[in-house]
């Protein structure tokens, strides 16, 4: 995939002559009107405040999703910074959101991007709707460690999302 291959790059700090190429190219791409693009950061806490700060600026009441967990709180502790999806989400409708959990029978895959325009009327999930026009009401969804017999040592659940007006690379 040339996109990995050039983030590949990015990361390593040697942009090849091919992809400096390629992104050059991709620089004249016009974007729809109502998508606007994602921003690459290297440090989180450029991603944080932009992500932030355009959730503060969106009107509506913001919903908040907390993570359930269960099992060995070490292991639980460990664990929890390998997931995506944050143990606290604050969301708004028209967030940019991006998925963060490959789950293709429900629609969506680690990376699908959309944008928040509801809330379900049961529990209240989010209703994302991607930017090839599905909509898709993100519930809870599961990360768990198993031990070699199959029993859970540590379990998370949460809405599997992240905001994405910017991510890190």
């Amino acid at each position: 995939n040339s996109l990995n291959g050039i983030l590949n790059e990015i990361r390593t700090g040697e942009v090849s002559r091919n992809s400096l190429r390629l992104l050059e190219n991709a620089s004249h791409t016009t974007l729809s009107k109502h998508i606007e693009p994602t921003k690459l950061y290297t440090h989180n806490v450029d991603v944080d405040r932009i992500n932030k700060t355009a959730l503060i600026n969106l009107k509506g009441e913001t919903k908040i999703f907390k993570a359930k967990t269960q099992g060995n709180p070490k292991i639980l502790e460990s664990f929890k910074k390998s997931v995506q999806a944050s143990e606290v989400i604050d969301l708004k409708i028209g967030a940019k959101v991006m998925f963060v959990k490959n789950n293709p029978d429900m629609g969506y895959i680690n990376g699908s991007l959309g944008e928040v325009i509801g809330f379900s009327e049961d529990i209240g999930f989010p209703i994302v709707q991607l930017i090839n026009g599905k909509k898709i009401t993100a519930a809870h969804d599961s990360w768990s460690i198993d031990d070699d017999a199959g029993k859970s040592l540590a379990k998370y659940d949460q809405v599997p999302l992240r905001l994405a007006l910017a991510i890190t690379v």
